[in-house]
């Protein structure tokens, strides 16, 4: 892969992957429930103090109930999804199945009384637009979604 080619795919990843990740786990570290059992891991870690300094700075800051509850589902989708179309050999394969069944599948899982938990058609429409602006973020990567 030349150093261009691999800069641009570099600059990809930090826009589609790690930044929806990281505004995603923001929102969960900051703002979510510490019942969670992700917090069970932070503590397990041995980094809760750390968290909880994070979580007093943002205190103050009101945030609607579609950016707490359903925006993270969409950053996961569009980071997952966009993952799979920058890593497989050029060509859609049957890896894009994880991203899509675990965030809409899930969804209209729980939908159908299939899967436990509520359903939202909040976080079914964040799920979808996830799924859409990775295709149209990474048309570039992978010709066949032209």
């Amino acid at each position: 892969m030349n150093s261009v080619r691999k800069n641009k795919l570099g600059n990809d990843f930090i826009f589609t992957v790690a930044a929806p990740l990281g505004l995603g786990s923001l929102i969960y570290i900051g703002f979510r429930s510490k019942t969670l059992l992700m917090f069970k891991f932070i503590e397990a870690l041995g980094i809760s103090s750390s968290i909880e300094f994070v979580r007093v700075q943002l205190q103050d800051v009101p945030l609607p109930k579609w950016v707490l509850y359903s925006l993270p589902d969409g950053c996961w989708t569009l980071a997952f999804t966009s993952f799979v179309l920058q890593n497989t050999d050029k060509k859609l394969t049957t890896w894009l199945v994880f991203p899509i069944a675990m965030s809409i599948g899930a969804e209209i899982g729980q939908w159908a009384k299939l899967i436990p938990g509520t359903f939202d058609i909040t976080d079914l429409l964040f799920c979808i637009a996830g799924v859409g602006l990775s295709f149209l973020f990474n048309k570039k990567h992978n010709p066949q979604l032209s």
